[in-house]
């Protein structure tokens, strides 16, 4: 007799987030569903999800009462008041006079680090835009060459650390060390220690050192998990995204290429290169992959009953990938962001009052590092590139992406 085939085992929020995700709310406005010990909802209608990212019914929750313990009360944990509060302070380092100081900073590190890439021989590019964009953001936020002597072993703390908030166990055990009434990897807090002696007045510092000393904690950790986790990511997905895409690639550089000498100012007149960068966001939503809520109170919206404490989520994985509101949502196409997005489609920022601060600077740091590279090299990926989004507080990108570098030609 012969045995029926194993059926494969579906997958779970804890063995696979994102193919569960996806599973579960392919084409659907909401559901129920369980997550942990808790019966949670999904969303995923514009309508609802605006709500969400408006409504004062939804806090924070849970799980960011857990990820305050790990990364102090700063804007990525905070809530209520005091979240309104600090943000309304932090937001005085991210106006219309202090982005021209980034990007001039962003411009001639860059250069710099530009400059060290060697040419007509194959290379690694992730760890190269990795590296790239690292000091790009140091040099931005903190004013320093280098955020801390041991970068690489910080950054794999901070993806432990994240990772183990998302229910996944870390290779090696978290040593945590109680300090300020936080629980802090030894590691974390040397390197807090190390910006706090080394870092110089840009206006992101200038904020941070007219905060009192937990906040400074708390504000200066969340800045560290912000860049590391999420500055190169988005980048490494758009060239990944190119490598499979040359004909992409080579409308982007004619783009690029036509501005001569490249400048930083040059972006703002490059709709491909910004839509480019849109389209890779979308695909890939890097900081905003999960966003999660809480029920304050009692509440009903359009028909849904939710009791007090109910997590709700948003999944922009999810909706950006969903054929209703981005036709043939697999295939990269920057053109569709000639026509914007409708609202409560596109979020990869996450909305309201939580919106990332960052999120301008950002989209500027991804375009101008893609339009420097792509203005000064010509790239020939390899054919067996092979990266997979690691799933963290964010999507970060795991796997190889070589390529071949060679001097553009003038």
């Amino acid at each position: 007799m012969l045995e029926a085939p194993a059926q494969p085992t579906p997958p779970t929020f804890q063995s696979d987030p994102l193919a569960f995700l996806t599973q579960l709310g392919d084409g659907q406005d909401h559901l129920f569903f369980p997550l942990g010990r808790y019966e949670s909802l999904l969303i995923n209608s514009p309508s609802l999800i605006n709500w969400l990212f408006t409504s004062r019914s939804v806090g924070r929750g849970r799980f960011f009462k857990l990820f305050a313990r790990f990364i102090g009360n700063g804007l990525l944990a905070s809530e209520g008041e005091p979240h309104l509060k600090i943000r309304r302070v932090m937001q005085t380092a991210f106006t219309r006079e202090t982005l021209p100081i980034f990007m001039r900073v962003m411009a001639e590190e860059t250069k710099v680090q530009l400059e060290q890439w060697p040419t007509n021989t194959p290379l690694d590019l992730l760890s190269r835009l990795n590296r790239l964009s690292y000091r790009v953001s140091a040099r931005v936020i903190f004013g320093m060459d280098q955020i801390f002597r041991d970068e690489e072993g910080l950054a794999e703390v901070i993806n432990a650390g994240s990772g183990f908030l998302m229910g996944r166990a870390p290779d090696k055990p978290l040593e945590l060390v109680p300090h300020k009434g936080r629980r802090y990897h030894p590691l974390v807090m040397e390197a807090l220690e190390y910006i706090f002696d080394h870092w110089q007045p840009t206006p992101i510092v200038r904020v941070l050192q007219g905060l009192d000393e937990q906040e400074r904690y708390d504000q200066t950790l969340t800045l560290l998990f912000a860049s590391l986790e999420t500055s190169a990511a988005s980048i490494t997905y758009l060239f990944y995204m190119l490598g499979q895409h040359p004909q992409i690639q080579s409308k982007l550089e004619q783009e690029v290429r036509s501005h001569t000498p490249f400048s930083v100012h040059d972006i703002f007149r490059m709709p491909y290169l910004q839509h480019t960068v849109s389209e890779t966001l979308r695909m890939f939503p890097v900081g905003g992959w999960f966003n999660t809520r809480e029920a304050l109170e009692d509440t009903e919206i359009e028909g849904i009953v939710l009791k007090k404490g109910t997590p709700i989520v948003a999944s922009s994985w999810i909706t950006h990938r969903d054929a209703r509101f981005f036709p043939n949502p697999l295939e990269f196409r920057p053109e569709r962001f000639f026509t914007a997005a409708t609202r409560g489609t596109y979020f990869p920022f996450g909305g309201g009052v939580h919106l990332c601060l960052g999120s301008s600077l950002g989209l500027n740091q991804a375009a101008y590092l893609t339009g420097a590279i792509l203005s000064k090299f010509d790239l020939e990926f390899e054919p067996d590139n092979l990266l997979t989004p690691q799933i963290t507080l964010s999507l970060t990108p795991m796997g190889k992406m070589g390529a071949r570098v060679k001097l553009a030609a003038d």
